[in-house]
């Protein structure tokens, strides 16, 4: 079944790029394929950081995404979990824009559909009627601060100890307004996390408890420092020399 593609020339000349970049991390072969094929808004670092926790982070649970569209994220949760033989990933979305036929034959060109429960719903009716640990959370879905803000909250409730909260479109380099308030306010040494951090425009943040553990972060420091110069290099200039 072949994948679905969209996009203009210019779209498929940045999906190469992120594949390329992607391959000069360790196990970036994993994610390569989908960065390549699959449409979305993912850094190829972080397609990577998605693969190594969903494969590698030592706690008990399922992988929950918030977020799926066509499946570009989707699709790294689950060659980590298929790699490394753990629990499928869940993937919730309504699907208001008609994506989840592209989702099911992204995950069926891939070989990936037994690795993941496709959940076509909203995000915080499955939280408020879910019982199962999660070690990991990839938070993706509305960007509005109410919305982003009840996904943190409901979910955090579930992640195992140990387990990851991963909030996309949050940092500086690339985030949203809903959720970079949201990762202020929420996410912080304390009470209920041990440990933050930041990759691309994902802020992470591990609950208390459990091995410690932190996820490798591949290609943080060269691919955000290229990402923030090229952002500085387009800010508007208007009024700078008057």
């Amino acid at each position: 079944m072949p994948v679905r593609r969209v996009g203009a020339w210019k779209d498929r000349a940045r999906r190469a790029v992120d594949a390329v970049v992607a391959l000069s991390m360790p196990n970036g072969r994993s994610v390569a394929a989908p960065l390549l094929l699959v449409d979305g808004y993912l850094y190829p670092h972080e397609a990577v950081f998605l693969y190594w926790v969903a494969r590698s982070a030592p706690v008990d649970g399922v992988v929950v995404e918030v977020g799926s569209m066509r499946g570009r994220s989707t699709l790294c949760l689950a060659a980590g979990t298929r790699d490394g033989g753990r629990e499928r990933v869940y993937a919730v979305d309504p699907h208001r824009y008609g994506t989840s036929d592209e989702l099911c034959e992204n995950l069926a060109h891939f070989g990936l559909t037994g690795h993941v429960e496709v959940v076509v719903d909203e995000s915080i009716t499955i939280a408020l009627r879910w019982h199962n640990p999660v070690r990991a959370v990839f938070v993706d879905g509305d960007h509005s601060f109410e919305a982003a803000y009840a996904d943190v909250i409901l979910w955090s409730q579930h992640l195992a100890p140990g387990g990851f909260l991963l909030l996309h479109d949050s940092t500086e380099l690339n985030g949203f307004n809903g959720p970079r308030q949201v990762a202020s306010v929420f996410c912080h040494v304390g009470v209920l996390f041990d440990k933050i951090g930041t990759i691309g425009s994902i802020t992470w943040a591990r609950r208390k408890g459990g091995a410690d553990w932190s996820p490798p972060e591949h290609g943080k420091w060269v691919v955000d420092g290229i990402m923030s110069s090229l952002k500085w290099l387009r800010r508007p200039t208007t009024g700078l020399y008057t």
